[in-house]
């Protein structure tokens, strides 16, 4: 008789957990995603995100900075309110040697 294995016991997930969460994962990112898109870039959204990227640029013209400078922070300004661009970076080469931040191991024996 297998042993039944749950969830995440001992800090492991064995196969059939990884496959669950897989095929879980194949079915619901991509509606969520398209779900994320239609509220992130209503044109609401849009209009509210540039008005605000703009009152950023102009404080800091104001403020004396060179026209280069000012674009440039805002440019990195624009990138951290991208809510896509700030999920994307989490899933992107930051954990364990490159591989993002979450690491699956299966044991060949399993």
């Amino acid at each position: 008789m297998a042993k039944e294995q749950k969830p995440f016991e001992g800090g492991e997930w064995g196969p059939e957990q990884v496959k669950e969460i897989l095929e879980t994962i194949s079915e619901k990112i991509p509606g969520l995603l398209n779900d994320m898109g239609d509220v992130l870039y209503s044109k609401e959204n849009a209009e509210k995100f540039g008005h605000a990227v703009s009152i950023f640029y102009k404080q800091l013209v104001d403020a004396g900075m060179s026209n280069e400078q000012a674009f440039e922070l805002t440019q990195r300004y624009m990138s951290s309110l991208s809510p896509l661009q700030s999920l994307g970076s989490v899933f992107a080469g930051r954990g364990d040697k490159g591989r993002g931040p979450f690491r699956v191991e299966v044991k060949e024996d399993e």
